[in-house]
């Protein structure tokens, strides 16, 4: 799933989450980063937003979140009804992610 060739192929998961992801807010996410580039470039004191920083960590954990929940709820399942190899590729994915989020 992360940087394999064969992540990159359009799946019907793939491409549901695609969908899924394009209306979670991700414009708003880009939008906080700007303003925080803006916050660091500008000459104007940083302490006046000093939640900014948190702000777009916790909008990018909700992203991560979500992705996390649909590959559990939509690609897992998926993949376990086709069998083997499919079943063995998605739980190894769903491992890779619980090893992403631990660190």
């Amino acid at each position: 799933m992360f940087g394999t060739a064969r992540a990159r192929e359009r799946t019907p998961c793939s491409t549901k989450r695609s969908n899924k992801l394009s209306s979670l807010g991700l414009n708003r996410i880009e939008g906080q980063v700007r303003g925080i580039r803006r916050m660091v470039q500008e000459p104007r004191p940083l302490h006046r937003d000093p939640a900014a920083a948190r702000r777009g960590e916790a909008a990018l954990n909700r992203i991560s979140l979500a992705v996390f929940r649909f590959h559990v709820e939509a690609c897992v399942p998926e993949g376990i009804a086709k069998g083997d190899p499919e079943r063995s590729q998605r739980l190894t994915e769903l491992v890779d992610i619980f090893d992403r989020f631990a660190k």
